[in-house]
């Protein structure tokens, strides 16, 4: 697999330590969980410190990402929607006092979660793939307004101690669902990272209120 510079972009050998066109020093890849993107070139996961795609060399800070192309929207009479809408408010009020909405449970490599209910998951937002070592799973759910994504990052033989990795993470120390980790806010995201079963466990969300809602099981 051809490697790039994340400095430059310029193509280098996996085992060049000096680029050999802006000398600047290669570093071997950290253990570090990120809010991931696709390379809008070849699609490959991006990590969130990279400048050039590790897989084909482009410059990310460049690229424009594709879109996902807009639902389409279909025209309906306002009274209609108006009526609609006042039917479906009673018929969730009875449904809610008859059945209370409850929490979804969901699972991450070998992590179980509990999230609020009506979030649906992205497929194409889901990522399960091993890269020197590290192995790495994502998972993306969404609904109308919010999303939710929770990464779980560790060394696949073990050998790494997440524990050390985490401080890598970065952010503010804090307490969080019962567990000790980092909270940050980056690029409109809320996230909390912590260590469980010697594997990192990173959450993002759109809505800072969701990280009160989820639930490590």
């Amino acid at each position: 697999m051809e490697k790039y510079c994340k400095n430059c972009g310029a193509n280098i050998d996996d085992s060049t330590q000096v680029c050999p066109d802006c000398g600047r020093e290669i570093p071997a890849e950290k253990y570090v969980p990120r809010h991931h993107r696709k390379c809008p070139n070849c699609g490959r996961t991006i990590l969130g410190y990279e400048q050039f795609c590790r897989s084909c060399g482009i410059d990310l800070s460049t690229a424009i990402e594709e879109k996902p192309a807009s639902r389409e929207k279909y025209k309906t009479p306002i009274t209609t929607i108006a009526i609609i809408a006042v039917i479906a408010i009673v018929a969730f009020g009875a449904f809610n006092t008859i059945m209370p909405m409850v929490s979804q449970e969901v699972q991450v490599d070998t992590i179980n979660f509990k999230i609020p209910p009506g979030y649906v998951q992205d497929d194409d937002l889901t990522f399960d793939e091993t890269d020197a070592g590290v192995k790495y799973v994502s998972k993306f759910w969404e609904n109308d307004e919010d999303d939710i994504q929770i990464d779980v990052t560790y060394s696949q033989n073990g050998t790494a101690n997440a524990n050390d990795a985490l401080k890598e993470v970065g952010g503010t120390k804090q307490n969080m669902m019962n567990y000790d980790g980092y909270y940050d806010e980056v690029e409109g995201y809320y996230s909390f990272s912590f260590v469980k079963d010697n594997k990192i466990i990173s959450i993002y969300t759109s809505n800072h209120d969701l990280l009160n809602e989820i639930e490590v099981l």
